[in-house]
């Protein structure tokens, strides 16, 4: 919001009011207020300041460009994951507080200090944090929202929630009124068993005491015609779940006591843990990345390193499992939206891990996981920097401006040759024959090199694009960057793969979509059962009505995404659909995923876009919307 504001206001050539730009980002006109004072606050260090004209409104003066630029560009990258990061923090717990009861869209917008519009437009980041957990949102005309899922999952997302801190944590804590009998009791109990636990493990058992209490009085009972238990083989229960249920007056009932015991094995019956040797492990491992590596292209088996470093997390692992040791991390969500291959390989490790040795992992350490492919897979990306020795820099003129450029790129480039060149210097360039052009201007040279188009002021995040598009440069190489790294995609929608639909189960057009691959032979036979796969993990209906599916494996005998255009909207308990862009992609394209996705994320923003698609529903009005797309 910070950004959009600040965009506005910079293209203004006046005043903006509050009640304008409130109307604009569909909020409130205290919210407005309360960003521009948090912009004035940065302005000073950040080159800029926001004048106020009572009876006007606001005016941007820019003082200096290029620490504005930078400040700019911040706001659009971990800014904006933090802002949404929060909002799905803030929904969630104002949902846990309803329990069974909906809750209406009134009452959230007005809670969050948000539009309605701008609340729904927002909801797919909750409803797939919601589906890590196995938990669904549950979407009821004239009712409202609801979290619906087993005791097991609303158990582990109160508690990791309660478990976070801020208001949440006293909003527990007040209802229970009285915790300090809950500590007593446990404290007591462990005494009696002389049981020696880390101080940690007694935090967390006492967590989640905590929190299943609440749960008891929060959430209606689903399986209130299980019978009342009033003795059981398990000590804990007998001195700690019986004697809370009388002083809190909850009923504690076998499905209470086993979702209790897979959370926490106080309160589970002593099984033996499985063995595992480190030797096995590392075979079983090995065999899980072997079809990682030939199903995503990576080359994941050829570190022995990262296969070493794995395997030994692993172990650890079970055995924290095994002692009912919890690590705190909450970066599964920031992975899901910001690395989405990476995401895809932790789902399916859960999956080997769960189905091979019956281990039920958190989404926290699953969040651990995934920082083991991603670190990998950042370094592969690093080492392909490596292989540009000789760039060659093409500046509208000379001097100050070109050096400064030099050093920018130096900061990427550390270890090539780098030299600046005027855009007439042709002969000068071929005699230098770089395997990398920068350029402020278009040329006309013939050289089989990727060639990337600059600005003259390089911000770090013009320096990171320059990045990102020479990851992608591997397997196709073409003098435009435009077309090679930005929009390259858009040559993967085919007229012959728009589809018109009428609304019917989403399953069913995913099925119908994928056989028209299968048919018109851009992807195999299985590539029906793998979409299924993936969207079991997790479904893929996001903002605006776009639904994003692909399938687990990216294995296509060639790349393309077909369009699921839905007339009237199909409306899911995951959210309406409208659009559907199937992604399948061939080993040698998977990288472009993220640059799909990346777009298709900001063409959710742009309700009037979608509709505009919808309405002429050809294959030149897709890429017409997507190649005007600005990220």
């Amino acid at each position: 919001m910070l950004a959009t504001i600040l965009k506005k206001l910079q293209f203004s050539s006046d005043y903006l009011s509050a009640n304008y730009l409130a109307k604009e980002l569909h909020v409130s006109k205290r919210t407005i207020q309360n960003r521009i004072h948090l912009l004035k606050k940065e302005g000073k260090k950040n080159g800029f300041r926001i004048q106020n004209n009572y009876g006007k409104g606001y005016y941007l003066k820019i003082l200096d460009a290029k620490k504005f630029s930078d400040f700019y560009q911040s706001l659009n990258s971990d800014f904006e994951i933090n802002s949404e990061k929060a909002l799905i923090i803030n929904e969630l717990e104002l949902l846990i507080q309803r329990g069974t009861k909906y809750l209406t869209a009134d009452e959230l917008a007005e809670n969050l200090d948000l539009s309605k519009t701008l609340v729904f437009s927002k909801m797919f980041n909750l409803e797939k944090y919601l589906n890590t957990y196995g938990l669904k949102l549950e979407r009821k005309s004239h009712y409202g929202l609801r979290i619906k899922g087993s005791e097991l999952n609303i158990l582990q997302i109160i508690k990791d929630s309660y478990e976070r801190g801020d208001k949440f944590h006293s909003i527990i804590d007040t209802k229970i009124k009285n915790t300090n009998y809950v500590d007593a009791l446990l404290k007591k109990n462990l005494n009696s068993q002389q049981s020696r636990i880390s101080y940690y493990k007694y935090v967390s058992t006492r967590n989640l005491l905590i929190c299943f209490i609440y749960y008891k009085l929060t959430f209606i009972d689903q399986y209130s015609d299980d019978k009342d238990l009033t003795h059981t083989s398990i000590k804990s229960v007998n001195n700690l779940l019986l004697p809370l249920s009388e002083y809190f007056v909850i009923n504690i009932n076998q499905n209470d006591v086993n979702s209790l015991g897979k959370l926490n094995r106080l309160f589970a019956e002593k099984k033996t843990a499985p063995n595992v040797k480190k030797n096995d492990l590392k075979r079983d491992l090995n065999q899980f990345i072997k079809q990682i590596d030939l199903s995503e292209n990576t080359k994941f088996l050829e570190d022995t390193d990262f296969i070493d470093r794995l395997t030994n997390h692993l172990l650890s692992l079970f055995q924290r499992i095994n002692k009912n040791i919890n690590y705190k991390n909450p970066l599964l969500i920031e992975i899901s939206v910001k690395y989405p291959l990476v995401f895809d390989i932790t789902l399916r490790f859960y999956s080997f891990l769960k189905e091979k040795y019956g281990y039920e992992i958190s989404n926290d350490e699953l969040g651990f996981i995934a920082l083991y492919f991603l670190n990998y897979m950042e370094k592969q990306k690093e080492q392909k920097l490596t292989k540009y020795k000789k760039i060659a820099i093409i500046c509208t003129s000379g001097g100050i401006l070109a050096e400064m450029t030099r050093k920018r790129i130096l900061e990427i480039f550390q270890d090539a040759e780098i030299k600046t060149f005027a855009y007439y210097e042709r002969k000068a360039i071929e005699k230098f024959n770089p395997n990398l052009l920068l350029t402020m201007v278009p040329i006309n040279l013939n050289f089989e090199v990727p060639t990337i188009f600059i600005g003259e002021l390089l911000s770090n995040k013009d320096l990171k694009d320059i990045k990102e598009k020479l990851f992608l440069d591997d397997q196709k190489k073409n003098n435009s960057s435009e077309a090679i790294f930005n929009k390259r995609y858009l040559n993967l929608i085919k007229s012959n793969l728009i589809f018109k639909f009428k609304p019917i189960a989403y399953e069913s057009l995913l099925k119908k979509m994928g056989q028209e691959l299968i048919d018109k032979k851009y992807a195999k036979e299985e590539v029906i059962k793998n979409i299924l796969i993936r969207e079991s993990l997790m479904n893929t209906i996001y903002q605006n009505g776009i639904a994003i599916p692909h399938p687990i494996k990216t294995d296509a005998i060639k790349s393309s995404i077909s369009v699921g255009i839905v007339e009237p909207d199909l409306i899911t308990p995951s959210g309406k659909v409208t659009l559907i862009f199937l992604i399948c992609l061939s080993q040698t394209d998977r990288e472009l995923y993220s640059i799909i996705s990346n777009d298709l994320y900001y063409l959710m923003k742009e309700p009037e876009k979608i509709r505009s698609i919808v309405q002429v529903g050809t294959c030149e009005k897709i890429i017409n919307v997507l190649e005007k797309i600005e990220v």
